[in-house]
């Protein structure tokens, strides 16, 4: 509970100057580096890629995912000789045979079982691929490899917007129920969505139930306005009665410690009254007693002593 009301002050605090997306923009303008991991890309082709054929990989950050791809955007058309191929690969894993020796030092790996989503080229992408056409991955842990071959050897011909790709990662569930930490999709119900993709400005359920302006008016660190106020005030009452029960401990152990002193001065106090009531049988040395106790508790009986005890006459009173 403190930890999370500390790090919503930090939200409040920071907020201005946060500036968070979780779905990454990426340029296809570097090839066969690294596979990226995340849960939503979108993915466009960089001013290099247009003319040099490039492969990208992408995988999610959970086995248990799959990952849907959608075309925002594709646009093939034969350009002088050029007739351009963008073609969306899955796949489960990487060929572990030798790697060439032109290949020795560079990170260029090669799916295993390539097995193709979908085909564009410029004869065929109005028909097959048009915009907002998707597919996704057959089972959960499949890779996606995206493939873009220019066709221009002489490189003659600047794309600028060959293809624009929206990348998905999500979980499979039953209609309208999803695990926590998951938004379940409108239209397609199957789709748990993982709440880091929800209202970032990319519409990943492809249906724009993850975008719509009811959930995502007003949003604080990724949270609902009545959801953020909601924590806000556990946060307040939460503390509140720490504070409130720390107060009583507090009284509590004063209280107790002040009863102990009173008691400790009450036994003190009658030791040194009895240090004074012995049995006398001398007249004088009654005398001298006698004359010590006033001289202490001028006006009154030593405590301890009660009527009966002082007409005892082996006391002095």
């Amino acid at each position: 509970m403190n930890s999370l009301c500390m790090s919503l002050m930090l939200v409040v605090v920071y907020l201005p100057q946060i500036v968070i997306s979780f779905t990454a923009n990426v340029k296809m303008d570097s090839c066969y580096d690294t596979t990226r991991r995340g849960h939503g890309f979108r993915v466009t082709n960089g001013p290099i890629v247009s003319n040099v054929n490039c492969t990208m990989y992408f995988e999610a950050p959970d086995p248990n995912l799959y990952i849907a791809v959608r075309l925002n955007k594709v646009d093939l058309r034969r350009i002088g000789q050029s007739c351009p191929t963008f073609t969306v690969y899955m796949f489960t894993g990487w060929r572990t045979d030798v790697v060439p020796d032109e290949w020795i030092g560079s990170e260029v790996r090669v799916p295993a079982d390539p097995l193709p989503l979908m085909s564009c080229n410029c004869t065929n992408y109005l028909q097959k691929c048009p915009d907002l056409h998707f597919d996704e991955t057959k089972g959960p842990s499949q890779k996606i490899m995206l493939s873009y071959n220019p066709d221009d050897p002489k490189r003659t011909v600047q794309r600028q917007d060959a293809f624009d790709v929206t990348l998905s990662s999500f979980l499979r569930g039953s209609s309208f129920v999803c695990p926590a930490g998951y938004f379940s999709c409108w239209h397609y119900r199957y789709r748990c969505l993982p709440d880091s993709l929800v209202c970032d400005g990319f519409d990943s359920c492809y249906d724009n139930s993850d975008e719509f302006d009811y959930s995502c008016t007003g949003r604080i660190a990724n949270m609902t306005l009545p959801v953020f106020i909601v924590m806000v005030l556990s946060c307040v009452i939460g503390f509140s009665i720490l504070v409130f029960v720390a107060v009583l401990i507090f009284k509590r152990q004063m209280r107790n410690r002040r009863q102990e002193r009173n008691e400790w001065g009450e036994v003190v106090k009658r030791s040194s009254h009895q240090a004074f009531a012995v049995p006398v049988s001398d007249p004088l040395e009654q005398q001298q007693q006698q004359q010590q106790q006033h001289q202490l508790f001028p006006g009154s009986l030593p405590m301890g002593f009660d009527s009966t005890a002082a007409e005892d006459p082996r006391y002095v009173m």
